[in-house]
C-alpha cells in the first residue's frame, strides 16, 4: 500500500506471529504445544524441569509425574524428552506426541531395552481408569511412566483410591506441600509446576522472551513503512529493545517476580500471552495503517498502560483471557498519588527536549478540542473553559487519564524494586527481599523480627511492654482491648526466626540426599516463613506461619499500631488461625500463674493460699 508522497505502509511478520499467541485472535494456534509449527521460529524455553527430567530418567525410576496447572509446558516437555531424550527427529517428535502419547510404550532410538510409557494428558478419563493406569505404573519396572496431570485432577484420582492402593504415593504427595521434596522414593517423583517461577534470577523467562521476539531482524521491515514514526507497536519495540536503558523490560520481570509472591501462579503460556499483548495491544498492522499519521491516540496502546488498564477496543473480558493481567490491575501505580512523585510529573516546566507519541494526548469538552503534549506541559496544558457539570467532570476525568498515564511511565523509569514497590502500596517490599535474599546481618533481621512481632501484638489487640516476645491472647477471650488482655503463652524472641522457604525446606530434609523442589524446577523463594521452635519435656515443636508478600506486608504495617480490620479482613483471619493454633497446642501447666497485660504493663495473677488473689508485675 503506497501513500501519496511514495511511502509505503507495510506489514510486518513479526506482529502476526505476536498475535498467535492471544487468546482473543482467530489464530491464537501457537499458545497450544500440539499446533505448534516448528519451523515458524516458536519461543523454546528450556525450562529446569525438563534438565532435571532428564537428568533422573537415567536412574530408570518406575514413575513419574508432572503435575501443575494447564500451560506451564507438560507437553512441551513430552515433545522435549521424545525429541532430545529418545532420539526422533523434531517431524517424527511432533506426530508421535500427538499420537503415542496415551500410554503406549515409546523405546529410545539407540538403547531399545530404554522404554517410556507417556502420558501427555491424564486428565482426559475417568478418576477409576486413571487409577489403575497409575495402580499400573508404580508396578511395572521394566519401563519408565512419564504422566502430566493437573494437580486437581491428581488429587481427585488419589481420593478415589478407597482400597489404599497408593497408601504411599498419598501420603508423599501431600507431606510435599510441607518438605518440598520431589523424591518419592527411589522409583517415584512428582514434580509439581505450580512451584516454577517465570520470573527466577537464573532463568527469566520474561527476559527471554522479549529477547527472543525483540531481534531487530525481524522488524526490519518496519523500519521502511510509513506508519513507523506514529505505531504503538513499533515504539513498544523501540523501548523495550533499547539496550542502554533496560528498565522497563527487567521492570516488567520485577512485577512479575513480585505478582508470583503475592500468591499467583503465573504459567509460560500467560507470560507468552502477556509479552504479546503488551507489545501489539491486540493491534495489527492494518489497523494502525487506518490512523494514517493521527497522534493522541498512541498512549493506549504502550506497554505501560496496557500491564494495567485494556484500550477500548478490546475491554475487560477479553483481556482477561490472560489471568494474570487481572491480577495487575490491583497493583496500578497510576491509581496510587505520592506527593514526591506528583509534584515531579503533574506540571512541567516545558524544558523537555523531545516528546514521543505516547505523550500526546487529546479530548473534546464541549465545542472545544484539547490536545496536550504532557512530556512538555503536564497536566498544565488542560486549560479548558467548562460551563457546565457535564463539562467539568469530562475536564476530571481527562486529567485523571493523564495523570494515571504520567505515574505509569514514571514507575518503569524506576531502578530500585523497593522504591517501584512502594510505588504501588507496598512500603515492605524492601524488607521481605532482603530476609529472601539470604544476607547475614543479625541486627537489622531482629529489627525487622520486632516490626513482625509488634504487628501481630496489634492483630490481637494487644498494647504490649516494649520487649520482643511474643504474646499470643488466650482464643477463649477473643480479640482483647487495649486496655486489657488474658496471655496465653508468652514465646521467647530467640525462638522466633524468620526463614525463607527453601531454607525451611532444607532444615527439614534431615537425610539430605533427596531433591528438592527448588532443585528441580526455576525456582524462586515467594515466603518468609516465620518459624517457632520450642522444647517441651524433652520434646521439640515447630510452628510456621507461611508469609507471602501481602501477609506480610499487612503485619509490618500493624506494628505502626492501626491496620484497617475490613480490608485486611482475609490476612487478619489467617494470623489469628496461626496464634489459636499456637496457644492450643502448647502444653499449659494448671498450677500456673495467669499472665495479663493491662495499659501496656505485664501482670502475673496468682491464686494463692486462702483464696488470696496476689497481682505482680512490672
Amino acid at each position: 500500500m503506497a501513500t501519496q508522497s511514495g511511502e509505503q505502509y507495510k506489514d510486518c511478520d513479526q506482529v502476526k506471529r505476536l498475535h498467535s499467541y492471544l487468546p482473543f485472535d482467530a489464530e491464537h494456534s501457537k499458545i497450544y504445544e500440539e499446533f505448534i509449527d516448528q519451523g515458524d521460529n516458536p519461543v523454546l524455553i528450556e525450562t529446569k524441569a525438563l534438565q532435571y527430567l532428564t537428568k533422573i530418567l537415567d536412574k530408570k525410576p518406575t514413575l513419574v509425574i508432572l503435575t501443575g496447572d494447564a500451560g506451564h509446558g507438560k507437553t512441551h516437555i513430552c515433545r522435549k524428552i521424545i525429541e532430545d531424550y529418545l532420539g526422533y527427529d523434531a517431524k517424527t517428535a511432533g506426530i508421535y506426541l500427538n499420537e503415542k502419547c496415551d500410554g503406549q510404550y515409546l523405546e529410545k532410538k539407540d538403547d531399545q531395552k530404554t522404554k517410556i510409557q507417556i502420558y501427555k494428558d491424564f486428565s482426559e478419563n475417568s478418576e477409576d481408569i486413571t487409577l489403575d493406569n497409575l495402580v499400573s505404573a508404580l508396578g511395572d519396572k521394566e519401563s519408565t511412566s512419564l504422566i502430566c496431570v493437573n494437580e486437581g485432577k491428581l488429587r481427585a484420582i488419589i481420593s478415589a483410591d478407597n482400597e489404599n492402593r497408593l497408601d504411599l504415593f498419598k501420603k508423599q504427595f501431600f507431606s510435599s506441600f510441607d518438605n518440598g521434596l520431589v523424591t518419592v522414593d527411589v522409583d517415584a517423583y512428582i514434580i509439581n509446576l505450580n512451584y516454577q517461577s517465570v520470573a527466577s534470577s537464573e532463568n527469566n523467562f520474561i527476559l527471554k522472551i522479549f529477547s527472543h521476539w525483540l531481534d531487530m531482524r525481524s522488524w526490519r521491515i518496519c523500519t521502511s513503512c510509513a506508519s513507523k514514526d506514529f505505531c504503538p507497536i513499533y515504539r513498544n519495540k523501540e523501548i523495550l529493545s533499547d539496550e542502554s536503558n533496560t528498565r522497563s523490560k527487567k521492570g516488567i520481570a520485577d512485577l512479575f517476580a513480585l505478582i508470583e509472591r503475592l500468591g499467583v501462579v503465573v504459567t509460560i503460556r500467560e507470560a507468552l500471552m502477556s509479552i504479546s499483548y503488551l507489545l501489539t495491544g491486540g493491534l495489527t498492522c492494518k489497523d494502525v495503517h487506518k490512523k494514517k499519521k493521527k497522534k493522541a491516540w498512541q498512549h493506549e496502546y504502550i506497554f505501560y498502560n496496557l500491564l494495567f488498564q485494556p484500550p477500548g477496543n478490546l475491554g475487560n473480558d477479553k483481556v482477561d483471557r490472560i489471568p494474570v493481567l487481572k491480577e495487575f490491575r490491583y497493583l496500578d501505580p497510576g491509581k496510587i498519588s505520592l506527593k514526591e512523585v506528583d509534584d515531579k510529573l503533574i506540571n512541567k516546566d516545558g524544558t523537555a527536549e523531545k516528546s514521543n507519541i505516547e505523550l500526546f494526548f487529546e479530548k473534546r469538552i464541549g465545542k472545544e478540542k484539547i490536545t496536550i503534549n504532557a512530556g512538555m506541559s503536564g497536566i498544565d496544558g488542560i486549560i479548558g473553559n467548562p460551563k457546565n457539570k457535564d463539562q467539568r467532570s469530562a475536564e476530571e476525568k481527562f486529567v485523571k487519564e493523564v495523570i494515571r498515564n504520567l505515574r505509569r511511565q514514571d514507575y518503569f523509569n524506576l531502578d530500585n524494586p523497593e522504591e517501584k514497590a512502594k510505588h504501588i502500596g507496598f512500603n515492605y517490599y524492601g524488607d521481605f527481599l532482603w530476609l529472601l535474599s539470604l544476607k547475614e546481618d543479625a541486627r537489622k533481621r531482629i529489627e525487622i523480627k520486632n516490626k513482625l512481632v509488634s504487628g501481630l501484638h496489634t492483630i490481637q489487640g494487644i498494647r504490649a511492654s516494649a520487649d520482643s516476645s511474643l504474646n499470643v491472647v488466650d482464643a477463649a477471650f477473643g480479640r482483647s482491648t487495649n486496655h486489657a488482655a488474658i496471655i496465653s503463652q508468652t514465646i521467647p524472641s530467640n525462638k522466633i526466626k524468620l526463614y525463607s522457604q527453601s531454607q525451611v525446606w532444607k532444615r527439614e530434609d534431615e537425610s539430605n540426599n533427596r531433591d528438592l523442589l527448588s532443585q528441580a524446577t526455576d525456582w524462586i523463594d515467594r515466603e518468609v516463613i516465620l518459624y517457632i521452635e520450642l522444647d517441651e519435656m524433652n520434646e521439640k515443636k515447630f510452628f510456621q506461619l507461611p508469609l507471602n508478600l501481602s501477609l506480610f506486608d499487612c503485619i509490618m504495617r500493624a506494628s505502626g499500631g492501626y491496620l484497617p480490620p475490613i480490608f485486611y479482613n482475609n490476612d487478619i483471619r489467617r494470623v489469628f488461625y496461626f496464634l489459636g493454633t499456637l496457644g492450643r497446642k502448647i502444653k499449659h501447666d494448671e498450677n500456673s500463674s495467669i499472665n495479663v497485660i493491662v495499659g501496656g504493663k505485664n501482670r502475673t495473677i496468682t491464686l494463692d493460699e486462702g483464696d488470696v488473689i496476689q497481682v505482680g508485675g512490672d
